[in-house]
């Protein structure tokens, strides 16, 4: 295989690994599956991707690499932050271990163990690990895949919201895909994907004006769930667009403003027409999902201060549920300890997504899952936003050579 097509294969394998999930769950509605046989097959089709990479990593030498390394403070500096990381991890998922094994902390939950332990270790370290051992990635070829398949699955959500509403009266103001009260899609995952048409359509105006029409469909698509943490996200990386990429206000900012008006428009209008809550109910009006993530927030940090320094178990005993917030999930598993391992890479996370990268796609995606991981989620089960935060973390930001295909450092 020539060195273009792996880039091109990698970039396909990165698309389905992180973003494929609602693509399958679109099958199961289609055809009723409640099995979970697809899902399953989808989890372990992505084990085998990451095995790939890693085969990939070892077949070019990459352990010899590692064991030519010189022991000096510049090998301490580079690499410290990824052994901390890897501290962090085994950390976290002895937590896991202990709090099923010894105290039964699953069986607050009706998840069992096994679903634990495989998200953990199956869907989101192997993932990760895959991801960072990676050589070269074609982002042009990357964002051109992602963006044609966003704009398919957003067309398809928005096909099934009309005939949820028109044809089978569906009575619940915030959208989701279920059938025979069996959830496929949640909404706040629709919302993400709404989300991310959004930001990939706005930085391609520049190619084509018709992805005005694509960003409309993104917003209507993401203000029918009426979430709040998608929502907040997408206008905080829509300023992060023009405060650390842009850095400065053109005429498209103003189309920008007039479609998402018009996107609010249009759900008024269907809200209206159907007799459902207008998505601004929701952030005005009082709602028992906000008492409900208020009070969840506030158990786990009680929780956080009874054992501050190691943490206490990986769920919020009391609320029954994880944290919602990474950050606060990060304390509430592994202390102040865990936080303290973890830092160094956040901090390069957070470095490179700011810095100028050769390609801002990756660095805005990296950025608005990020503030999807404080309002939703924990660490085991935020796997897209670690294999994206692998990628960010191990790619350069100061490679001038501005090309198709982007090399990451030896991580």
């Amino acid at each position: 295989m020539y060195a273009g097509d792996k880039d091109k294969r990698n970039a396909i394998f990165i698309v389905f690994m992180v973003f494929g999930f609602p693509a399958i769950a679109l099958v199961n509605y289609a055809f009723e599956i409640k099995t979970g046989i697809l899902s399953q097959a989808f989890r372990g089709l992505n084990l085998i991707i990451s095995f790939i990479f890693i085969y990939d990593f070892l077949a070019n030498d990459g352990i010899k690499s590692i064991f030519r390394l010189k022991i000096n403070k510049q090998l301490f500096k580079e690499k410290a932050p990824i052994v901390l990381f890897a501290f962090f991890w085994i950390f976290y998922l002895l937590r896991i271990i202990t709090d099923i094994e010894i105290y039964n902390v699953h069986e607050l939950t009706s998840i069992s163990k096994n679903h634990y332990y495989l998200f953990t270790v199956g869907v989101t370290i192997i993932p990760m690990i895959g991801v960072f051992t990676v050589s070269r990635i074609n982002f042009n070829f990357l964002k051109v895949c992602l963006h044609r398949y966003l704009v398919v699955l957003n067309c398809l959500f928005l096909l099934i919201f009309f005939i949820d509403k028109i044809y089978y009266n569906y009575e619940g103001y915030r959208f989701l895909i279920s059938s025979n009260q069996f959830d496929y899609l949640d909404a706040i995952t629709i919302a993400v994907y709404g989300g991310l048409l959004v930001l990939l359509s706005f930085l391609n105006v520049a190619k084509s004006k018709f992805n005005y029409v694509f960003i409309y469909i993104g917003s209507f698509v993401v203000l029918t769930t009426a979430s709040r943490g998608p929502i907040l996200s997408i206008l905080l990386a829509l300023l992060f667009i023009l405060l650390f990429k842009d850095k400065k206000i053109s005429l498209k900012y103003l189309y920008l403003m007039m479609t998402l008006f018009l996107a609010v428009l249009g759900n008024y209008l269907i809200s209206m027409i159907f007799d459902k809550y207008f998505f601004l109910s929701r952030f005005i009006e009082h709602d028992q999902s906000n008492v409900n993530r208020i009070k969840i927030i506030i158990n786990g940090f009680n929780q956080f201060l009874e054992g501050p320094f190691f943490g206490t178990h990986f769920l919020v005993i009391e609320s029954k549920m994880y944290a919602h917030n990474i950050l606060l999930d990060i304390l509430l598993s592994t202390g102040l300890l865990g936080f303290i391992l973890i830092i160094p890479m956040f901090l390069i996370f957070a470095k490179n997504i700011m810095a100028k990268l050769p390609y801002a796609l990756i660095s805005v995606i990296g950025f608005f899952y990020f503030l999807n991981t404080l309002t939703s989620g924990a660490s085991y089960n935020m796997n897209e936003f670690w294999i994206l935060f692998a990628i960010v973390v191990a790619y350069k930001t100061n490679d001038k050579r501005i090309n198709k295909t982007i090399a990451p450092t030896d991580i």
